[in-house]
């Protein structure tokens, strides 16, 4: 059994979990570009692990962890909001 979150992490989770949801609402262009960064900040953190030690290679890891679950959770709200059609480049806010 997990331990039960603080109000600090609970209101984090939350935060991140709208700032998904809303990412994921995002033109595809727009969205591409969202999860290429965060591609992009997870794969830079995995590859300057290699060359720090210690506490440093840590808190890396922290960053790689952090950016693959907030583009898993915007891929999941995105699926979540367009159940019939994924690719659906739906910009006029009606869902």
């Amino acid at each position: 059994m997990s331990d039960p979150l603080s109000f600090a992490e609970a209101r984090l989770l939350v935060l991140e979990m709208s700032v998904a949801a809303l990412i994921a609402q995002l033109p595809r262009p727009s969205l591409e570009e969202v999860a290429g960064m965060l591609t992009y900040v997870a794969g830079l953190s995995e590859e300057a692990e290699a060359t720090v030690g210690g506490s440093g290679e840590a808190q890396l890891g922290h960053v790689r962890h952090w950016a693959n679950e907030m583009l898993d959770r915007v891929m999941t709200s995105r699926k979540l909001s367009r159940p019939g059609n994924p690719d659906a480049t739906n910009t006029d806010g009606n869902g």
